[in-house]
């Protein structure tokens, strides 16, 4: 995410990320860009626009840093921003523990998981493509809504929905990829979408939900694309992906989390989050039990809110040394919470016990997990370096797969003991565990 105030600078640090991670400028040709904006990445891989020396300065917001003029800008994110495809295949793919069925790169980069559905795969990538593709690989059709897409993709029925950074809002017939309709917000969506349950025109339909720079929150009916409700809810923009939980969306802003009522879009509760440490970019992941909410506040503390009144119900005040990083096991009884000591924590989800301490391999010292796949056979997790591991709380937790130097988006079951993972530069593994 790009944290600025200015319509033209948001344009503008667009189209820097756009040219960015197309790969087609030179890293002086960066430091020329930057040195005019000052841009940072933050430990998550949000990007701000930094405001004062502070920022700039703090090794907590920065990676790895190199000085363009009075700009500090993170050469390693820049790096694999090139995506050159030779980087990606430098290490051996195939371990004791994984078969590579096939390797494909798409050659552009993606901040979209991928969508299985009867057969049919889909991906968006960042400057605009919406991609359908078989079992095989082969492109079924390509849609281009001429914007830049870093939000997920929606599946429902046969519509695929998508945003652009820009502010247009699109659904496509998931056969063809016709389009069906489009409509312009107005503003610059900063949030991930997503589908909520609704009543309108006394008909049962389906909602799509986000935020945006201006800090409003709208809910458009996906077949019309007609308005349901709007809401503005803060003077600053709406980050992260909304979390639904039966009849409440939770925004988040940097500052603060909303919860509204599905049904009008209506302010519940306001929860301001609690930041004793310096670290103003700190981000943590908001999950639910179906009763509680949960994040790691700047401290590194684990905190439990109550969902429906929006009160603190407990708080783990033992130093977690947290990134940020929250799953739920798929019994909801557990979180699972990243340490950067290069650990996964289960902590009990009533009080915020730690049950369990379990080591990470070596080859994931300063790396972060980005997504987590469990069904009732296997439980899988990728990386931001590219590694897949595979989660067994009984034992030692190991590497099965490496998949190429940039993060995994996402993985994907696919039966059989078969699994896709996508990365953030465009390659796709298909992959069997032995």
């Amino acid at each position: 995410m790009i944290m600025h105030n200015n319509k033209m600078n948001n344009i503008l640090i667009l189209h820097i990320i756009g040219c960015l991670i197309s790969g087609l400028v030179s890293a002086q040709q960066l430091k020329t860009e930057f040195s005019k904006n000052k841009l940072i990445r933050g430990e998550k891989g949000y990007f701000f626009l930094a405001t004062t020396d502070e920022d700039l300065n703090s090794p907590k917001n920065v990676d790895m840093v190199e000085t363009a003029g009075n700009l500090k800008f993170n050469t390693k994110y820049y790096e694999s921003a090139t995506f050159d495809i030779s980087d990606s295949t430098q290490k051996e793919t195939k371990t004791d523990s994984a078969i590579v069925i096939n390797k494909i790169n798409f050659n552009k980069t993606t901040f979209s998981p991928i969508i299985t559905s009867n057969g049919k795969n889909y991906i968006s990538t960042s400057n605009g493509l919406i991609i359908c593709f078989g079992s095989e690989y082969e492109t079924i059709w390509e849609y281009n809504t001429n914007g830049l897409i870093y939000s997920s993709l929606l599946k429902d029925k046969d519509l695929i929905i998508a945003s652009t950074s820009e502010g247009d809002l699109f659904t496509i017939n998931a056969n063809n990829g016709d389009l069906v309709q489009v409509i312009g917000i107005g503003e610059s969506i900063t949030s991930d979408i997503r589908l909520i349950d609704l009543e309108y025109n006394d008909m049962r339909t389906k909602g799509i939900v986000f935020g945006t720079e201006s800090g409003n929150i709208y809910c458009y009916e996906i077949y019309s694309l007609e308005m349901v409700w709007e809401n503005y809810l803060s003077e600053e923009r709406i980050v992260s992906n909304p979390l639904v939980v039966d009849n409440n969306i939770i925004f988040e802003t940097i500052e603060s989390y909303y919860c509204v009522n599905s049904i009008n879009g209506s302010l519940i509760w306001k929860w301001q989050k609690k930041k004793e440490s310096e670290d103003k970019f700190f981000q943590s992941d908001l999950i639910s039990d179906g009763s509680s909410l949960f994040y790691i506040d700047s401290d590194a503390k684990l905190v439990s809110i109550d969902l429906l009144l929006g009160t603190e119900q407990w708080q783990n005040r033992k130093k977690l040394s947290a990134s940020g990083i929250l799953f739920m096991t798929t019994n909801k009884k557990e979180l699972i919470v990243h340490s950067t000591k290069n650990q996964l924590l289960l902590v009990n989800h009533s009080n915020g016990k730690v049950t369990k301490e379990i080591d990470l391999p070596d080859d994931l010292k300063n790396s972060l997990p980005n997504c987590i796949m469990e069904n009732n056979s296997v439980n899988l997790i990728g990386f931001d370096n590219g590694f897949i591991c595979k989660l067994n709380f009984s034992e030692k937790i190991t590497t099965i797969i490496f998949t190429g130097s940039a993060r995994v988006i996402s993985i994907v079951s696919l039966g059989r003991n078969e699994f896709l993972s996508n990365s953030l530069d465009g390659n796709l593994i298909h992959f069997s565990l032995q």
